[in-house]
């Protein structure tokens, strides 16, 4: 694949923010045990077990239409992020941040959406969240990773269309262990 034609937006400077929300002990509640223990976080009719897949898919429907919601009734000064990509049940958001205080508010407005998230119940399960930083292309890469069959080049400022690698996106993943619902990692 010739990236010449954006080569030059490759090699921007640019500061990425990333935005991680994950279930907390996501696993426990999709093993078999789980669905026939008493006392789970959602009361069970006796004709109908719990069913992991209805919470996390209503999840995930969900906070995608809560992010755009809160950011246009916050009348946010920031375009809301995009799904990156989804590891198993934790979402990534990716935004770019272009001035001082972007990153504050998107932070304040992501605790707004999770607020949202518990207060409605769209999941029976303690959420997490962590935010981290990149910079492009000082420590880190940004390459396209959705190429079709034409090998169409996709425009650099759609970052969902992009994969990131480097020091500070694998230490972000990182700090993603530190998280609890009480408190969220950022760096």
């Amino acid at each position: 694949v010739d990236l010449r034609p954006i080569e030059g937006a490759l090699l921007t400077e640019r500061l990425i923010l990333f935005l991680s929300v994950d279930v907390k002990d996501s696993t426990k509640a999709k093993r078999s045990e789980y669905l026939a223990t008493p006392g789970t976080s959602r009361e069970q009719s006796p004709d109908r077990p719990h069913d992991w897949r209805e919470d996390f898919g209503s999840f995930l429907l969900y906070f995608g239409k809560l992010i755009g919601e809160v950011y246009r009734l916050e009348k946010a000064s920031v375009r809301p992020p995009v799904l990156w990509k989804t590891i198993g049940d934790e979402v990534v958001l990716v935004t770019e941040l272009h001035r001082l205080g972007d990153a504050d508010e998107h932070i304040r407005l992501l605790l707004k959406v999770l607020s949202g998230v518990q207060l409605q119940a769209a999941l029976p399960h303690k959420l997490k969240a962590t935010a981290w930083t990149a910079e492009l292309p000082v420590a880190n890469l940004m390459l396209p990773f959705r190429l079709g069959a034409d090998e169409q080049i996709p425009d650099p400022k759609e970052l969902d269309q992009f994969d990131y690698i480097g020091p500070q996106i694998d230490l972000g993943f990182r700090l993603t262990k530190l998280a609890t619902e009480r408190e969220m990692s950022i760096s």
